[in-house]
């Protein structure tokens, strides 16, 4: 069975009206993608607009300005929760997040390869790697592609 899409997008000076048909085995793919999205670009803006209110007119100041406390922790875990309410029953759980502390796949792809690309012995263990992969990988960045597609160096 399939999933029937449409939605108009504009990038840059196109705009574009997408239709298909979603297999099946991508509509959790598409879910999460869509939580993604609305909970950043609807849901976190209306929680921070309640915990850190501006006048009109007032430009809002940097999300990171709010401190984490286990009090700012229980406000914006509530009002994560009301600004889902029109979307459905949701419950958020709440954390300190460490900046710096999770690091972009490609970033880790790139200190990996970098990491063994220091040392002989790195290098022999990278070249086996990529030989073991399928990968003929000549050069720095090709070996950081082929770390980045094939997850080398993932931290679970």
């Amino acid at each position: 069975m399939h999933t029937k899409l449409d939605s108009p997008f504009i990038t840059g000076n196109f705009k574009l009206e997408v239709e298909g048909e979603l297999k099946d085995e991508f509509v959790s793919k598409f879910i999460q993608s869509g939580l993604v999205y609305v909970t950043q670009r609807d849901v976190a803006t209306k929680a921070y607009k309640t915990l850190m209110p501006v006048e009109k007119g007032e430009k809002a100041p940097k999300r990171s300005t709010l401190e984490y406390s286990d009090d700012h922790a229980a406000e914006f875990k509530a009002a994560f929760e009301a600004a889902f309410k029109p979307y459905g029953e949701f419950t958020c759980s709440v954390s300190q997040h460490v900046p710096g502390e999770t690091v972009s796949p490609m970033v880790r792809a790139t200190q990996f390869v970098d990491e063994l690309l220091a040392s002989d012995e790195g290098k022999t263990v990278l070249a086996t790697i990529a030989k073991m992969s399928g990968i003929t990988a000549t050069n720095r960045d090709e070996y950081i592609a082929a770390a980045h597609k094939g997850g080398w160096g993932k931290s679970k």
